[in-house]
C-alpha cells in the first residue's frame, strides 16, 4: 500500500515520529512503570477509586499469572519480569517454540496490556462523530493544541500534514484529532483546510476512512445560571471519497506496532462496529505487537514499514518526540539509518526529551545524544537539533509534547519546513 495517487515526494517535506512519551500526558504508562501499572490494577482492583470490572481484574490476574510462570527461567537466564519488553520478547520466543498454547499466552498478555492502556488513558471516546466530547470527559489541551496547530499550519501554507510515525498502541491521536474538529466553529481566518479528512493507517488491517464536516446546531449548559443555549459548530460524517472532491485533508497516521484499533487479521469473531466509529474505539482483542518481530506474530504489513520509509528518506525536517532511541532496540537504529541514508535532502531533525533540558548536563542526557548522533555521520550530527526552541512560557517544560505541541501552535515556522 502507498501514498494516495494525489500525493507526492512533497507531502512529506516534514515527519513527526511520537513514542511513549507523547502519551504519557494521557496517563498512559511508559514502558518502565507498565508492569507496575498492571499489578496495582489487578491486586487493587480499582482505577483511580473506581472499581474494576469482574472480567477486567481476572483478565489481569491471568496475565499476571503467565507472567508469574517465567520465574522458572530465573534458574539459568537473566529476566527481569517487571520489564514488559522483557516478558513479551520471551513470551512470543516461547510462542515460535512451543506453537498453540503459548501463542494464546502472548494473545492474553496483549490483550491485558490493550485493556490497561484503556483504564488509565484519560482520552476516552464512544467514537461517536457527531456529538461534542461530554462535559465529565477531561482532555488535556496538549493533544488538541496539536492538532490545531497543525491544521492552522496547513490553512496558511497550502501544505499537506506532515505523516506522523508512532510507535504506540493508544488512541490518544485519533480521538484528539475528532475533537479537535467536532463542535469547533473553524470560521474565518481559521478555516478548516479542506471538505473533510482523509485518515490513512496504510495498513491492510484498517481502510482508508473518510470524513465530511457539516455544520450542526448544539446545545452548551451555561454554567452561571444553567441555562442551554444554542451554538453552531462542526460534526463529521463518514462518507466516500468520491463526496470529499479530492479536497480532504490527508492524516497519514502510520502505527508500525500495532494500535487499540487494529482487529486481528483472520479472525472473524469480534464485531466490528462501521469504521467511521472505529477509529476512537478500543477493540477487545487488538492488534498490538511484542518488540521483536517473528513469525509467530501477526503484523500490520508491509505497507505502514514501506510508506515510513519512503517518507523519511524524502524528508527535509523530522520531528522526534517522546523517544529516547534506547540502546537495546536495535531494530529501530537501523530502521533509521536505513530510512535516513539516502535522504540527500535531510536538513533538520528536532529531537524533543525533558533530559535534554535539565538545569545541569546529566550523564542520561549525554548518553541519549550519544545514541542519536551514533547513527549519522558527523554532517548530520550537526543539524540535530537537541534543545529545540524554547521560550519562556515553557520553560519548565522544554523537551516535552507540550513543548512541541507549543510550537506547532504559535511558531510553527520553527519545526516545519514549508
Amino acid at each position: 500500500m502507498t501514498m494516495s495517487a494525489k500525493s507526492d515526494n512533497s507531502s512529506w517535506d516534514n515527519v513527526i515520529i511520537l513514542g511513549a512519551g507523547a502519551s504519557c500526558d494521557a496517563g498512559v504508562p511508559m514502558l518502565g512503570s507498565f508492569m507496575d501499572t498492571m499489578w496495582n490494577l489487578a491486586k487493587l482492583g480499582k482505577n483511580g477509586g473506581v472499581h474494576l470490572s469482574e472480567l477486567d481484574r481476572k483478565l489481569l490476574s491471568d496475565a499476571l499469572a503467565i507472567r508469574d510462570e517465567l520465574d522458572s527461567f530465573h534458574g539459568r537466564a537473566s529476566l527481569d519480569v517487571w520489564n514488559i519488553e522483557e516478558v513479551l520478547s520471551l513470551l512470543s520466543f516461547n510462542a515460535l517454540a512451543d506453537g498453540k498454547n503459548e501463542g494464546k499466552k502472548l494473545d492474553l498478555m496483549t490483550k491485558a496490556i490493550a485493556r490497561t492502556i484503556e483504564l488509565k488513558c484519560t482520552v476516552r471516546s464512544e467514537g461517536k462523530l457527531n456529538e461534542r466530547v461530554s462535559g465529565d470527559i477531561q482532555i488535556p489541551g496538549v493533544y488538541l493544541t496539536f492538532w490545531r496547530g497543525l491544521f492552522a499550519w496547513a490553512a496558511k501554507t497550502g501544505s499537506p500534514l506532515p505523516p506522523i510515525i508512532t510507535f504506540n498502541y493508544d488512541l490518544i491521536l485519533e480521538r484528539s484529532l475528532l475533537y479537535s474538529v467536532i463542535g469547533t466553529q473553524y470560521a474565518g481566518s481559521e478555516r478548516f483546510p479542506g471538505k473533510g479528512i482523509r485518515i490513512d493507517y496504510h495498513t491492510d488491517c484498517m481502510a482508508p476512512i473518510f470524513l465530511k464536516h457539516k455544520f450542526a446546531d448544539f446545545w452548551k449548559q451555561e454554567r452561571s445560571n444553567g441555562i442551554p443555549s444554542q451554538e453552531r459548530g462542526l460534526i463529521l460524517e463518514e462518507c466516500a471519497e468520491q463526496e470529499l472532491e479530492q479536497n480532504a485533508l490527508g492524516v497519514d497516521l502510520l502505527k508500525l506496532h500495532g494500535s487499540c484499533n487494529f482487529p486481528k487479521p483472520r479472525r472473524t469473531k469480534q464485531e466490528l462496529p462501521p469504521a467511521g466509529e472505529r477509529l476512537a474505539l478500543a477493540l477487545e482483542d487488538p492488534l498490538i505487537l511484542p518488540p521483536i518481530f517473528n513469525k509467530a506474530t501477526e503484523t500490520v504489513g508491509t505497507g505502514a514499514w514501506a510508506c515510513a520509509m519512503q517518507a523519511m528518506r524524502h524528508c527535509k525536517n523530522l520531528i522526534i518526540c517522546g523517544y529516547s532511541l534506547p540502546q537495546t532496540d536495535i531494530y529501530m537504529q537501523y530502521f533509521l539509518k536505513a530510512a535516513l541514508g539516502p535522504n540527500r535532502d535531510l536538513n533538520r531533525i528536532f529531537v524533543f526529551d525533558p533530559i535534554l533540558f535539565a538545569a545541569e548536563p546529566e550523564a542520561e542526557g549525554t548518553a541519549l545524544k550519544s545514541r542519536y548522533a551514533g547513527n549519522f555521520s558527523d554532517p548530520i550530527q550537526k543539524r540535530i537539533e537537541f534543545q529545540p526552541a524554547i521560550l519562556e512560557k515553557h520553560r519548565g517544560s522544554g523537551g516535552t509534547f507540550e513543548h512541541l505541541s507549543w510550537l506547532l501552535i504559535k511558531h510553527p515556522e520553527l519545526l516545519l519546513f514549508g
